[in-house]
């Protein structure tokens, strides 16, 4: 019998829809180097017009001026753009202003106050608040909703400082009155904004008993008079004894948040969260912890992640809420981890893309910057496809396999004259009724069928899936389709459609 030539091709695809689909597993993040602008320098995200996650990378130098070179495209690659010069010769914060652009709060020479204002594209204009000179650190920033920028700092390294600055007007800048000393040294402040006039500017203070203990103020006016402490308005609050230097404010929730490490009397570190004054541990830890730096992000979903980076373990934890709610509880991930001296090592920022891909902005232990995301929508490898296909698949070269027609598929004898198609999986997949998935990787291969390569049908329910080869957590399985072939097509197409069923990042 004469046989009409039957061809079966085959396509790949990757369906994700909606929020991006998780694997924590540090094998596949990857790792962007950035750019440096020379001598000492610090990177900030900062979103454009459409929220995609651009940087400047700012230098700190000696001189009356610095460089700040903007960083474009991105992720996965980001290239050098426009370099141009700031007077804001030190490091500070950036805030980032909804539709794009925001806030560089920086000193020059740690005596006068600048607040660098980004557009989208990444121009800027300084702007200079109205103080004396004096010793400024630990500056701190936060918009509130109506989009007045709150500012938090120290003079002189035990004197607490609040500023605010509204909009473009010559009343734009409200500094508050110098307040008495706290009377130890301020290691850190966070500011949350809460309205125009109301804000929680939270801080650490290196007590006499050797230690860093957790404050608020809340600034108040009082007969015309900004201040920053009121005996009676508005006292010192103390939260927390032995905490650790980097803190991290937020509105997550549309509540007021602060997320800190600390311990109870220095025994077992805890990564803690205060929601409107009142404290829960979300993560629990040993007693050797070194925290480098705390950032939160919120994707489309709403609920907000916390990561921080722990020098003493080399690792980065990222906390995902593990309800529906917006946590606690917790669960925490570990999408990175390092080796090596960690004496620079720091994590800078976090924020989303417009697609909910999580960028994690740090600082590794040679003071080389990076970001870190996961690789499932990149093709990082430049093989030509996604590399959630090559994660699937543990190559960079496997596909779905076409098996001769007319021939029984290896160990499957009724396979004989259908059509046959075969993929390899990881991380001990097996069929669950509809589909090949591992709960382990968190991974689905589902192959689907077309006549014309345009209208797509599952083949569960037409074709069996079958484990024909095992090697340790890899396996590979052939489908093969109910029909005899030819039959009545002339052509068929099969894909495979990789897809993570489950837990947004």
């Amino acid at each position: 019998m004469i046989m009409r030539p039957l061809s079966i091709a085959f396509t790949f695809a990757l369906l994700v829809g909606g929020a991006a689909l998780a694997d924590f597993d540090p094998v596949n993040w990857h790792d962007e180097e950035l750019t440096a602008a020379g001598g000492p320098f610090r990177p900030y995200f900062f979103p454009d017009a459409s929220g995609n996650p651009r940087i400047a990378v700012k230098s700190s130098t000696g001189g009356s001026s610095a460089t700040l070179r903007l960083l474009t495209q991105g992720p996965p690659a980001w290239i050098t753009g426009t370099d141009v010069s700031l007077p804001q010769n030190r490091h500070g914060v950036f805030v980032p202003a909804p539709g794009g652009g925001g806030y560089l709060v920086a000193s020059r020479n740690n005596t006068s106050l600048m607040v660098a204002v980004f557009a989208a594209d990444g121009s800027a204009k300084v702007d200079i608040a109205p103080l004396s000179p004096t010793d400024l650190t630990a500056v701190s920033a936060s918009l509130d909703p109506s989009g007045v920028l709150h500012i938090g700092y120290v003079q002189d390294g035990t004197t607490l400082g609040y500023a605010r600055r509204n909009g473009e007007g010559p009343n734009r800048w409200r500094v508050a009155d110098v307040d008495e000393p706290i009377g130890d040294p301020v290691a850190s402040t966070a500011i949350v904004a809460l309205s125009t006039t109301s804000a929680s500017v939270y801080f650490t203070v290196n007590s006499d008993l050797g230690r860093l203990d957790l404050w608020r103020a809340r600034p108040v006016e009082v007969a015309g008079m900004l201040t920053v402490v009121h005996d009676t308005l508005s006292p010192l609050v103390k939260f927390a004894d032995y905490v650790q230097a980097p803190i991290c404010g937020t509105r997550g929730g549309g509540t007021e948040r602060l997320y800190y490490m600390g311990s109870d009397g220095g025994d077992s570190w805890k990564l803690r969260r205060l929601q409107n004054g009142v404290g829960a541990d979300l993560e629990t830890q040993g007693t050797t912890v070194d925290c480098r730096g705390i950032h939160s992000a919120v994707p489309s979903d709403g609920r907000e992640r916390i990561a921080w980076y722990d020098a003493s373990g080399r690792v980065l934890h990222y906390l995902r809420p593990d309800t529906a709610t917006d946590g606690p509880p917790y669960e925490a991930f570990h999408p990175l981890i390092v080796s090596g001296s960690q004496t620079h090592a720091e994590l800078e920022g976090f924020m989303f893309t417009p697609d909910d891909v999580p960028c994690l902005l740090y600082r590794n232990g040679a003071g080389d910057d990076f970001v870190c995301f996961p690789r499932d929508s990149f093709d990082t490898d430049g093989n030509g496809r996604d590399d959630l296909l090559d994660i699937a698949f543990n190559s960079p070269v496997a596909r779905l396999e076409v098996l001769p027609m007319g021939e029984a598929a290896p160990g499957l004898p009724f396979s004989a004259d259908r059509f046959n198609v075969r993929f390899p999986t990881i991380g001990s997949a097996s069929f669950d009724g509809t589909a090949v998935v591992s709960l382990s990787r968190n991974l689905r291969w589902e192959v689907e069928y077309s006549p014309d390569a345009s209208m797509w049908e599952p083949a569960d329910g037409v074709a069996s899936y079958n484990l024909t080869a095992t090697n340790g957590s890899m396996r590979t399985f052939t489908v093969v389709s109910e029909n005899s072939a030819p039959g009545s097509l002339s052509k068929r197409f099969a894909r495979v459609v990789v897809t993570r069923p489950e837990f947004p990042y």
